[in-house]
């Protein structure tokens, strides 16, 4: 069926990008489907109806919280099947991969995103449709700063290089950014002089974005593992930067 734009993505990366598995007709995928075909079942409606008759317990004040239940709705309201949130800018947290963007010119900076489908090429997905607008923004600010200060980037082929991953979190209440870097390293010591080079370069940029600050927090975690966990489960890793 045709879609309508309440109910699409329509995000330039996907296809490429497996961070979303549809784009279109999002009210439609087979978990919804489920759900709906669920709550319409004579048997489900029946019980909840006649446990409401029966005077089942109120909900509607709890430790001085509102609840709703049966009576607040007309039949076709409480069972109908929704999605909780908006399908674009949702995304507030997100663990993006490192990797050259040129194999032998630094100055080239990093490509910052997802593991292309069925490969580990890492895609650059700038215009990323789910993500809050602030991560989009420090993942560009993060790039060209690799790119000015020239950031070794991980190779996960040869195992070298610095910058293997970076976590972005979104406070809510003021849209700014706690930024985590990963870097292949055992100790904080070893990240340098690049680490200091870096978060640099990304104060000076954000001061004079013209806007307000984007970034709340800084922090470098050492992880020098070959596997693909993105951090170490030693705490002692963690390093507040900024």
């Amino acid at each position: 069926s045709q879609s309508s734009s309440s109910d699409s993505i329509n995000c330039p990366h996907f296809g490429t990008c497996p961070g979303c598995v549809v784009d279109t007709n999002v009210d439609q995928v087979d978990i919804i489907q489920s759900a709906k075909l669920y709550f319409s079942s004579t048997s489900i409606q029946k019980h909840v109806s006649s446990f409401s008759r029966r005077g089942g317990p109120s909900m509607h004040h709890r430790d001085n919280r509102r609840y709703y239940d049966y009576d607040d709705f007309s039949p076709e309201e409480f069972y109908k099947v929704v999605i909780p949130s908006s399908l674009h800018q949702w995304r507030t947290q997100a663990k993006l991969a490192v990797a050259p963007t040129s194999t032998w010119n630094r100055s080239a900076g990093c490509s910052i995103g997802l593991y292309a489908r069925n490969t580990h090429n890492v895609l650059n997905i700038p215009e990323c449709q789910v993500h809050h607008p602030s991560i989009n923004k420090a993942v560009e600010m993060v790039r060209s700063a690799t790119a000015k200060v020239r950031t070794p980037p991980y190779n996960e082929d040869t195992g070298e290089g610095l910058l293997r991953y970076i976590q972005l979190q979104v406070e809510l209440s003021t849209g700014r950014v706690c930024l985590t870097l990963v870097m292949n390293a055992e100790k904080l010591k070893e990240c340098q002089p690049h680490l200091s080079y870096l978060t640099s370069e990304l104060k000076k940029m954000d001061k004079n974005s013209g806007e307000e600050r984007l970034f709340h927090s800084i922090w470098c975690h050492c992880n020098d593992s070959s596997g693909n966990a993105i951090f170490a489960r030693d705490v002692t890793r963690w390093h507040p930067v900024e």
